[in-house]
């Protein structure tokens, strides 16, 4: 009987792989460590050891086959993601000859950097800036660094497309994957005729756009015989994690937040939301409407850098009753990482430093704030930058959510959410299961396989979303947010 799902998610920090029932319950996962390589000179650049690649897929499908002790027979339906900003060039029978994180950055070194007011234009059709961030930086790159290799070129897709394409031999990805590109036209959603001719692309090197939470393809005989899977097995058009994150806590209009480990903010309205001055990125939803999005940056990597750098011990929940034990405040602690909200214009130019304000210790009746103190200023940080990034988006959307729907893995510390309700001073709807993205999954492939009609309808049949509402404390954090955001001007200086 074909009652289960086969998903994929190759996130930041390792490629997963999972088994999952109508209702969510996760039967097996299964996951790889990446293996990157990293250039000695230029901590910027990294990429994926494309020998250590060459079965990962498979390697993924038949870890969780094996996990779950699941027959292929029982698999109604595949799907998978990966990150936003991952990228693939394809070169001669669309082998890979590069993968790279989203974190590859080589971009800032291109010598024939295009023009300001090119760029500028490029914004205007895609939404997206600055432009080291993407993969036609990258193809610049390799085109004065790595001639040859620039000469292979056949196509480059986003990792969402290259899973589709290894599964049923087609490169199909939807709107929202296709923008993180930075090469698609929000406007009529086509490619951008501009960003092509600026970047000396073809659209033919492009990915074919389709509808996501679409059957557009199945398991081909050549990825049935290398991942043992059923071949005609259905596999579902896929979109970026973020949104399907974001479905999982029933956005489909309003204001969202992913909490991992950084933190994207987004407003969802009818129209697109330009942004005359470019602080905001903007695109087409996956899910229907437009985006304007910030992000708050490092967020849950802040919370990792602490627990790993000061309690010496991975326990989160340690690290939840350290700071809960110090005051609204911090007992004078603040915490600041970059300056929020995040101008995406201003990304190349990432300070070495961080800011931490102390009390000062000579002055004698000024408490020493403690450890516990410091655990709170990072929590307390996190959710000014939340505030902030969604104050921003929703200057452009000129839309206010009433709630602030919410998930990712920070989502499990209930003293954060409580924090946060208190610093935004909304109501919030997060969640229970901070595995967002794999759930936003089960809702387009219980669509796909025509459990529900609607994916509305799939989403009412697993949702557990958790109501969290500010406290009596929430005015006293007005005047703490006036302090964090007027430390903007003493970082700038760093």
């Amino acid at each position: 009987m074909r009652d289960k799902f086969l998903a994929l998610d190759l996130g930041t920090s390792s490629a997963r792989s999972y088994v999952i029932d109508q209702k969510g319950k996760v039967l097996g996962k299964y996951s790889v460590k990446w293996v990157i390589k990293k250039n000695r000179e230029y901590f910027f650049m990294a990429e994926y050891d494309l020998n250590r690649l060459k079965n990962l897929i498979p390697r993924l499908i038949k870890g969780a086959l094996s996990v779950s002790k699941t027959d292929p027979t029982e698999i109604a339906g595949i799907c998978g993601t990966g990150q936003r900003l991952g990228g693939v060039i394809y070169g001669k029978e669309m082998k890979e000859i590069y993968i790279g994180p989203d974190f590859d950055s080589r971009g800032v070194m291109v010598e024939n950097y295009p023009n300001e007011e090119s760029l500028n234009e490029i914004y205007n059709e895609t939404g997206h800036y600055p432009p080291f961030l993407y993969m036609p930086m990258r193809l610049l790159w390799f085109k004065e660094n790595e001639p040859e290799l620039y000469r292979k070129v056949k196509a480059i897709s986003g990792f969402t497309e290259w899973i589709f394409f290894k599964l049923t031999g087609k490169l199909v990805g939807d709107v929202a994957s296709a923008s993180e590109l930075s090469l698609f036209n929000y406007k009529n959603l086509k490619w951008s005729k501009k960003a092509l001719d600026t970047f000396d692309l073809k659209e033919e090197f492009l990915p074919e756009i389709k509808k996501a939470g679409d059957v557009e393809g199945e398991v081909s005989k050549e990825a049935s015989q290398s991942t043992g899977l059923m071949e005609g097995t259905p596999v579902t058009v896929c979109t970026v994690d973020t949104h399907l994150a974001l479905l999982s806590t029933g956005l489909f209009k309003g204001t969202g937040v992913v909490a991992g480990h950084t933190m994207p903010c987004l407003s969802i309205t009818n129209f697109p939301p330009v942004d005359p001055e470019m602080k905001t990125w903007l695109g087409p939803y996956a899910f229907g409407g437009y985006y304007s999005e910030s992000n708050a940056g490092i967020t849950g990597g802040l919370i990792d850098w602490f627990v790993e750098g000061f309690l010496k011990i991975k326990d989160y929940k340690k690290f939840e009753r350290l700071f809960l034990r110090s005051p609204i405040g911090s007992k004078g602690v603040y915490f600041k990482v970059s300056e929020n909200p995040t101008d995406i214009k201003k990304l190349a130019e990432q300070k070495m430093e961080s800011l931490i304000v102390f009390p000062n210790p000579s002055v004698p009746f000024l408490e020493n704030p403690g450890i516990e103190g410091f655990a709170r200023s990072i929590v307390e940080y996190i959710a000014f930058s939340m505030r902030a990034n969604i104050e921003e988006v929703e200057g452009v959307t000129k839309e206010k959510g009433e709630v602030i729907r919410l998930t990712g893995g920070i989502t499990k510390l209930t003293g954060f959410l409580k924090i946060v309700a208190d610093v935004t001073g909304r109501e919030l709807l997060v969640n229970r299961m901070s595995e967002g993205t794999l759930q936003g999954m089960l809702i387009l492939l219980l669509v796909s396989s025509g459990k529900y009609s609607s994916l509305k309808d799939a989403l009412a049949s697993i949702a557990d979303l958790n109501n969290v509402k500010q406290s009596r404390f929430s005015e006293k954090y007005e005047e703490y947010y006036k302090n964090f955001i007027s430390l903007n001007s003493l970082y700038s200086q760093l």
